[in-house]
């Protein structure tokens, strides 16, 4: 198994309007030892949906929803998140 050589971590609010145009640029590109971290910061729009449905079709993609605001950088929050990479973007 190929180890990951770059996370691209991707805060989301309301992005319905752009969030596949970001997921497809990034699944689009001919590097593939990535791994994509969408964190949903409790949007009320069809990101969610969205963010769930690249998830369950591309297993490089974690998707991950939070409360407004929660700071998932806190260290008893750590579990939300488990980077596979050297190089976190």
């Amino acid at each position: 198994m190929k180890n990951t050589a770059i996370s691209v971590i991707i805060p989301c609010f309301n992005q319905q309007k752009h969030i596949k145009e970001c997921l497809d640029s990034i699944i689009n590109q001919k590097f593939d030892s990535y791994e994509i971290i969408a964190v949903d910061d409790g949007s009320s729009d069809s990101t969610p949906e969205i963010l769930r449905a690249y998830a369950s079709k591309n297993k490089k993609i974690n998707e991950i929803e939070i409360e407004n605001s929660e700071d998932i950088t806190k260290e008893e929050d750590s579990q939300y998140v488990e980077i596979k990479s050297e190089i976190n973007l």
